[in-house]
């Protein structure tokens, strides 16, 4: 696995649906410490390039860590996280586009 890419990556699309968020990108990651790394790298483009982050949840041994771009949100789970919380199921209304395996 590449320590610097999440898994299984998916778009939910809520535009049809919502009006406070336009995209939920999720990923699974194998650890927090994976996810941390992802993060960084998320955080360092988006300074890089001027994107503002509204706010975050990146609290250590949750499983879920969160980055708030307004019109989009990342959010990365381990696999059980994810499982858990089946955001497929959970926003079945949502278009979703599977982008990586």
């Amino acid at each position: 696995m590449n320590e610097n890419k999440a898994s299984d990556i998916q778009i939910f699309d809520f535009r049809s649906i919502s009006f406070f968020v336009d995209y939920y990108i999720v990923g699974t990651i194998s650890s927090d410490a994976q996810g941390s790394l992802i993060i960084k790298k998320i955080s360092d483009f988006s300074k890089k390039h001027k994107i503002k982050i509204f706010a975050s949840n990146l609290e250590k041994e949750t499983g879920w860590l969160i980055l708030d771009f307004g019109d989009f949100m990342v959010h990365l789970f381990t696999e059980e996280m994810r499982n858990y919380y089946d955001f497929a199921h959970l926003w079945n209304e949502a278009k979703i586009e599977k982008v990586m395996s």
